[in-house]
């Protein structure tokens, strides 16, 4: 596991990140392997909700995302999975499969500096 010092090339500002913990490196460790263990199920959620045409399902796990990406201050993600909340809410899929891939992606890119970071 790494120490925490600022990576200007990692979505994740892990000192801010560790600020917000009140320091407790502990706790960061807690909710970075949290989001590992249940990131790809709220991925995989997102992307079925999306694959079946369903704007309600697709409201309720962009939300949950949400907030699981709002634990981790990552700020592009976590506006863009409420983006993807509201367009879940009016049923508007067409420009949420849109942004989704952008938000997969950015998604991806957390879960590695995560893994990376816990190495």
């Amino acid at each position: 596991m790494r120490h925490v010092q600022a990576e200007s090339s990692s979505p994740v500002d892990w000192v801010s990140l560790l600020q917000a913990m009140g320091g407790d490196r502990d706790i960061l460790v807690e909710v970075a392997r949290l989001f590992l263990e249940f990131g790809p199920d709220q991925v995989l959620a997102v992307e079925e909700a999306l694959s079946h045409g369903d704007a309600a399902t697709l409201r309720s796990t962009a939300h949950r995302l949400k907030g699981s990406l709002a634990q981790l201050h990552v700020d592009s993600a976590t506006e863009h999975a409420a983006e993807l909340e509201q367009y879940g809410q009016r049923g508007e899929l067409g420009p949420a499969r849109g942004l989704w891939l952008t938000l997969r992606e950015e998604v991806n890119q957390i879960q590695q500096a995560i893994e990376d970071w816990l190495r």
